[in-house]
């Protein structure tokens, strides 16, 4: 039986990694910690029939036997815990960001390296069919030269946001620049295998102590412009998305609503070679559930590692170079 720790089990982490282990054959969850918010913890524990509970991680580590760990915690706790755990021989998946520094990533790789262990980032969209699809299209030509990309991400402010760790700089990280908006930067790195050379745009707090809004135009090597947008300023209950890959020999755009109905609608349309298509795409609430699964797949050799943690390198390296560059634009 593989034995399974949680670092962290929120709202997010019950509906996805819990969830998937929970199912799989030959795995245990076999502790549990949680420390920001402990009130949960027992009803985790029991969710999820979890033999051993703890506050603190430090405890769960030094009290149960695990083969592996699976973080998901606020952004700021992630580097020390990934390190506490494979300093001790533990694979380990973690949310996004691992860190908030490229360099501390490259430190938990070698570290990874050093004992054996599987390091893994949850970097969803890797896993995602539409997104494979698109780099797939990028990769063999089909869409030519590659001219415009736009990444625009909207949802309303959960009604805790401003008590809950998001809005803490400190935890956080300093907002959607290195939540949402890394999983556009990590696709964006992904399915062009390309790097931006300039960045304009700005940041913006709406009452917040984070960043709650980003606006970003980048100009890649290879002469494409890029449009990145994320806001959390929409009506309640209500998320927009849209993702656009415009070459010289097709077009790729994705769009997806999500109304206050709770009724969610997304379309593909696709244009190449002068043909084009459209169609209506269901939600895959399986694809959050895709990384820890691979996680469990690639120890026991069933299947590669889809998104390591030496990948997750350059996303966080850009995100450390589009902050520079924006202090810089901010002080001429």
């Amino acid at each position: 039986m593989f034995r399974i720790g949680l670092i962290g089990c929120g709202e997010y982490c019950s509906h996805t990694h819990a969830q998937a282990l929970s199912k799989m054959e030959h795995v245990e969850l076999r502790a549990i910690s949680e420390c920001i918010y402990p009130s949960e913890l027992a009803r985790r524990q029991q969710q999820f029939c979890i033999p051993y509970a703890f506050l603190r991680y430090q405890d769960m580590l030094s009290s149960v036997e695990l083969d592996a760990v699976v973080i998901s915690t606020p952004h700021a706790l992630h580097f020390n815990q990934t390190k506490d755990c494979l300093k001790l021989g533990l694979h380990v998946l973690v949310d996004k960001p691992p860190a908030f520094r490229a360099e501390d990533i490259q430190a938990l790789v070698d570290l990874a390296n050093s004992k054996g262990c599987y390091f893994l980032v949850a970097s969803q969209r890797r896993y995602d069919p539409l997104f494979r699809c698109l780099r797939e299209r990028a990769h063999n030509g089909e869409l030519g030269k590659l001219n415009y990309i736009e990444f625009h991400y909207g949802r309303s402010m959960s009604s805790d946001f401003a008590t809950s760790w998001r809005n803490n700089p400190v935890l956080s990280g300093g907002g959607v620049l290195v939540d949402a908006a890394y999983h556009m930067i990590d696709s964006l790195l992904w399915v062009t295998n390309d790097h931006p050379l300039r960045v304009r745009g700005g940041l913006k707090k709406n009452e917040t102590q984070v960043h709650t809004s980003a606006s970003l135009t980048l100009e890649l090597m290879e002469d494409a412009l890029v449009n990145i947008s994320v806001h959390l300023e929409m009506p309640p209950n209500m998320v927009w998305e849209e993702i656009g890959f415009y070459g010289s020999k097709g077009t790729f755009l994705y769009q997806r609503t999500s109304l206050p109905d709770g009724i969610p609608s997304a379309r593909l349309i696709e244009i190449r070679l002068g043909q084009h298509s459209c169609k209506d795409i269901q939600n895959n609430k399986e694809i959050d559930q895709a990384p820890v699964r691979n996680f469990i797949s690639a120890i026991l050799d069933q299947e590669p590692v889809v998104s390591s943690g030496q990948e997750s390198i350059n996303t966080v390296r850009t995100i450390e170079w589009i902050y520079q560059e924006l202090d810089k634009q901010s002080g001429e």
